[in-house]
């Protein structure tokens, strides 16, 4: 999506901007990347304007 494009309301699957599916053996990990990529996904890839 190029920038200055406004992101419309997900609705469904189709309409989402991006999945993530985290996998691993250690558990401990698998939280540790899931709160990175959330605080990068709420912080750092998108800008959501007000």
């Amino acid at each position: 999506m190029p920038i200055g494009d406004r992101l419309s309301v997900t609705t469904d699957l189709v309409t989402t901007p991006g999945i993530v599916y985290l996998v691993g053996q250690d558990r401990d990990q698998v939280v540790a990347d899931y709160e990175r990529q959330r605080e990068l996904r709420m912080h750092e890839i998108f800008q959501l304007a007000s």
